[in-house]
């Protein structure tokens, strides 16, 4: 692999992708960042990322275009990171609520990767950014834990079927750390008119669920840091499970 890759990271606005473009900045990578309209990104620009909107809703993202765009700015591809992140959390959401969430993490991811796979050189990655609930599930969790153990599925799908041309899919599974994932302008939340779930455990989970924005043991930067280190790695036989996982503890 060469020393200088060329990423394109998806939703770079959240707390997880702007710590991935910089850590990539500082290795001296070329980094091209994505963003939803209304993100700030001047400390990216700032630190040498060129960056460009993406709607990576799939009923108006144009992404074979994006591809395209992407490809000609340095003439080749060398990791695309699929960091995309949508949480709702309800006890009975409507199908409006789950559908918009699977259009944007899951069917936006595939036409993402598929996007830029033609334009990828051997070598190249295309990197999934997991989440603990893939593997846990949790109250009120339910479809975000089912896209994520999805996405897993897809990793390790397309991780076989693009081997053979010398490229490479991986699910990146990340530990908790302090990020506004489930802060009150991330998070949809929608109420149960069901009375008998008045006495579960559900009805509690909101508040606890929005408090994993405080301060946590884990450290994002140093797991961008890991997450660049790994995607610059010479050891591509290296185990991490089957169709390419990767657990950062």
């Amino acid at each position: 692999m060469v020393s200088q890759l060329v990423w394109i990271i998806i939703n770079a606005s959240t707390t997880l992708g702007q710590d991935i473009c910089e850590s990539a900045i500082a290795r001296g990578d070329l980094v091209l960042a994505t963003c939803a309209p209304s993100s700030n990104m001047d400390a990216l620009k700032r630190a040498g990322a060129a960056v460009i909107e993406l709607d990576t809703n799939t009923n108006t993202g144009d992404f074979q275009g994006f591809a395209e765009r992407a490809a000609a700015l340095h003439g080749r591809i060398d990791v695309v990171v699929n960091n995309l992140d949508y949480n709702v959390l309800s006890v009975q959401r409507g199908t409006t609520a789950t559908a918009d969430q699977i259009n944007s993490t899951l069917f936006g991811g595939l036409k993402i990767a598929r996007a830029f796979l033609p334009h990828m050189r051997r070598s190249s990655t295309v990197a999934w950014v997991g989440s603990i609930p893939g593997w846990l599930g949790g109250v009120d969790m339910r479809t975000y834990a089912a896209f994520r153990k999805t996405v897993q599925a897809v990793n390790d799908s397309l991780h076989r079927e693009i081997a053979p041309l010398g490229l490479r899919s991986i699910y990146v599974d990340l530990g908790y750390s302090r990020t506004p994932v489930n802060a009150s302008n991330r998070l949809l939340t929608f109420s149960s008119n069901l009375e008998d779930y008045l006495a579960t455990q559900a009805v509690e989970v909101l508040p606890p669920v929005q408090g994993a924005n405080r301060p946590t043991s884990g450290d994002s930067k140093k797991a961008a840091q890991v997450f660049v280190d790994v995607l610059h790695s010479e050891d591509r036989t290296r185990p991490r499970g089957g169709g390419g996982f990767l657990t950062i503890r």
